[in-house]
C-alpha cells in the first residue's frame, strides 16, 4: 500500500481525501471514509433560506446561527462515529458566504471544548473562492 507524508500528517492509512460535496450532508459518509482509512470531510451546509444570507440584519444572523448549529451537530456526530481523523470544508466565495467566519469560529470553539475533536479534526479545506 502507498504510504505518504500526507498520510502521516493527517493520521490516515491511505492517501485518500473524500470530497466534501456541499451543500449536502456528509455526516454519515465522512466517518465511513475515516473508518476505512481515508480522511472523511464534513461539508459546508446551507440554511433553510439561502437568500437570508444575503439580506443582512436579523434574517442573516438567524441564517448564520442555523448553519452554525447544523455544522456543530455534524462535527459532534462524526466525532461519535469515528475514532479516526476527519476534516471540515467551508465554501469561501467572498460576500456570498458571510457565514464562513462564524462557522470557522464555531469549529475552533468545538475543538477547544472537546480534546477528542481537537485530536481528530486535522484539516480545514476552503472551496469555491479565496478564504482571505
Amino acid at each position: 500500500m502507498i504510504r505518504t507524508v500526507l498520510c502521516d500528517m493527517l493520521g490516515i492509512e491511505y492517501p485518500l481525501i473524500q470530497g466534501p460535496m456541499g451543500p449536502f450532508d456528509t455526516s454519515d459518509l465522512a466517518p465511513a471514509v475515516s473508518n476505512a482509512g481515508g480522511l472523511g470531510m464534513i461539508s459546508h451546509h446551507l440554511p433553510s433560506d439561502v437568500t437570508a444570507l444575503m439580506l443582512g440584519g436579523d434574517k442573516q444572523r438567524e441564517a448564520i446561527e442555523e448553519v452554525k448549529e447544523i455544522e456543530i451537530r455534524a462535527i459532534n456526530k462524526v466525532n461519535e462515529l469515528t475514532d479516526n481523523s476527519f476534516g471540515q470544508n467551508f465554501r469561501a466565495s467572498g460576500a456570498r458566504q458571510p457565514d464562513v467566519p462564524h462557522l470557522v469560529d464555531a469549529m475552533l470553539e468545538e475543538r477547544e471544548k472537546n480534546p477528542e475533536i481537537k485530536r481528530k479534526i486535522k484539516i480545514f479545506i476552503s472551496s469555491a473562492g479565496d478564504p482571505a
